[in-house]
């Protein structure tokens, strides 16, 4: 680190070198920020033979827990100046720093240089070593909020049937089981909730039902629904979940303006009951009962009374008819 730091460097790099380790030195560092759930959180970044720190602060002062992704984990650290993104690749997932200003960038391109350069670690690690590494690995991209390669880190322990009986590795095991029930679940209600809305655009279509308001309405929350659905379905990013209990926040007063207006309370239920659903089972701390709360209001508020509204319906044409 010969280049000249002025007073931002001297701080990110005194802040940095607390959370080393004895023996451990900084070869390189840099800082910029990251976006998860809809907030920018800033990061200085130092690069060790053994890991890569990401130290969250705020005003140059830490302001959370230290992340870090061990280099074995680190798939590709690659460096676009046209963009200033910073893109690590570990695993199951891709992380991509922003950074703004030019010496942090100068400082970006270098630590992308070193550790291209610098060789893998070889560490020989003792069983309870190793399964300490890994469980801290597996919570750093939890933290992070990339639950797939979370889940992937945690999976290495499974080999080892003394790891199936260990309180801490099935603690850690049920709590990402927990989330990944949950976001799938509410990817399933997204998913039934398009498979409706293009059953009801098809019956409007053969009564000759040409209500531009109707398609608009099913139209365009079944697309945000099918790009949100995917990725909650894989696991991609916490940040997902953000947006899909943003589109059901977002929904009660959209379609409470819209049908409370015209008197469609039954309609206005309804798409409460998928909203709410959605949010019990994203958001709070994911567990086995808030799963099935949200699916028994989605079931009952929305799924039931979705079938008997169109039961209703057909009773009513025939009897008109």
């Amino acid at each position: 680190m010969s280049e000249q730091e002025n007073s931002n460097d001297l701080q990110a790099r005194e802040v940095l070198e607390t959370t080393l380790t004895p023996g451990e030195r900084l070869q390189a560092y840099t800082s910029g920020s990251m976006t998860v759930e809809f907030f920018s959180k800033t990061y200085h970044l130092g690069l060790t033979m053994d890991r890569l720190i990401l130290l969250p602060h705020k005003r140059g002062r830490q302001s959370g827990r230290v992340i870090s992704i061990q280099r074995e984990n680190i798939e590709s650290l690659k460096w676009s100046g046209f963009g200033g993104s910073l893109r690590i690749k570990f695993g199951m997932d891709e992380c991509q720093i922003s950074i703004s200003k030019r010496h942090w960038r100068r400082r970006a391109k270098s630590l992308v240089d070193l550790h291209n350069q610098l060789p893998q670690p070889n560490i020989l690690l003792e069983r309870d070593e190793k399964k300490s590494r890994i469980i801290q690995q597996a919570e750093a991209f939890h933290d992070l909020g990339f639950l797939r390669s979370a889940i992937a880190e945690i999976e290495k322990l499974q080999p080892d049937p003394e790891n199936a009986v260990d309180p801490e590795v099935q603690r850690i095991n049920q709590q990402f089981a927990d989330e990944r029930l949950a976001v799938r679940v509410g990817a399933g209600f997204l998913f039934i909730n398009i498979g409706i809305s293009v059953v009801l655009m098809g019956l409007f279509a053969l009564c000759s039902l040409s209500e531009s308001l109707a398609t608009i309405l099913l139209l365009i929350p079944a697309v945000i629904d099918i790009m949100i659905g995917i990725n909650l379905w894989k696991g991609t990013s916490r940040q997902w979940q953000s947006w899909a209990v943003l589109r059901a926040v977002l929904s009660i007063p959209f379609y409470g303006f819209i049908f409370l207006s015209q008197g469609q309370i039954l309609d206005f239920v309804i798409q409460t009951s998928l909203c709410a659903s959605i949010l019990i089972v994203l958001t709070g701390d994911s567990n086995r009962n808030r799963t099935w709360l949200a699916v028994g209001v989605f079931g009952i508020g929305f799924l039931g009374l979705v079938v008997l509204s169109l039961i209703a319906g057909f009773i009513h044409g025939f009897l008109q008819g």
